[in-house]
């Protein structure tokens, strides 16, 4: 099941929507914005599926923000929020403010007693790999993905999201170990139960990869070409 992921944010009383995409672990501006409307046109309401919201502001303050989630209603789908986290204060926090699942990079957690901390409080909390060059962002830094998911299974997360930021990801080897991950690219991805894709609020749906000098073959793995 494929899902859709957007950039939301609030602006004078407004909330808007963009395409998310990212340079290893920054949520790159967009040239331009649509109103949220555009984007819950990508809801099914046949297929009641996650809807994805990336609060960039949060992310670039390295703080949680209140904006999204406190305005964001999406009839027909579960709100699933990507926001900056690092202690589990900012768990509570979210799901107050009506987050149904909460995606967490790992590279913003303060520290893997704050990983337990968190696993400690909600099941509903999803660690969030940001992944370039082959690697993930990890709490003390770059580390092998495989690893990273690895780590996290044994602090007990059954689920992470890796967010593949430029194609470098290798889906079969995390398919093959950890086939209940969940992946988020610009990319069609196979043979997962869930993928988040980078939507456009103003397109017919997935747009071209964020880097594409690097397009994969039909199986779904990245190109060695660089």
């Amino acid at each position: 099941m494929e899902a859709p992921a957007f950039f939301i944010r609030r602006r004078n009383e407004a909330m808007e929507a963009a395409r998310p995409v990212f340079n290893g672990t920054t949520l790159l501006k967009p040239p331009s914005w649509s109103p949220l409307a555009d984007a819950l046109k990508h809801v099914d309401r046949d297929v009641r599926k996650p809807f994805l919201a990336v609060d960039g502001d949060s992310l670039a303050s390295g703080r949680l923000g209140t904006e999204v989630m406190k305005n964001l209603r999406v009839r027909g789908a579960d709100v699933w929020l990507l926001s900056y986290v690092e202690i589990a204060e900012d768990v509570f926090d979210a799901f107050n403010m009506g987050a149904d699942m909460l995606l967490a990079p790992l590279h913003t957690i303060r520290s893997v007693t704050a990983l337990r901390d968190i696993h400690g409080v909600s099941d509903s909390v999803i660690p969030t790999l940001f992944c370039s060059g082959g690697e993930a962002a990890g709490i003390k830094g770059r580390v092998g993905i495989c690893d990273a998911l690895s780590m996290l299974a044994d602090e007990g997360f059954p689920r992470c999201c890796v967010l593949d930021t430029d194609g470098s990801v290798d889906w079969n080897g995390v398919m093959e170990d950890f086939p209940s991950a969940i992946p988020f690219s610009d990319r069609h991805i196979e043979g997962f139960g869930l993928t988040f894709a980078a939507c456009d609020p103003r397109g017919p749906g997935r747009c071209a990869p964020w880097s594409p000098n690097k397009s994969p073959p039909r199986d779904g793995r990245p190109s060695s070409r660089r």
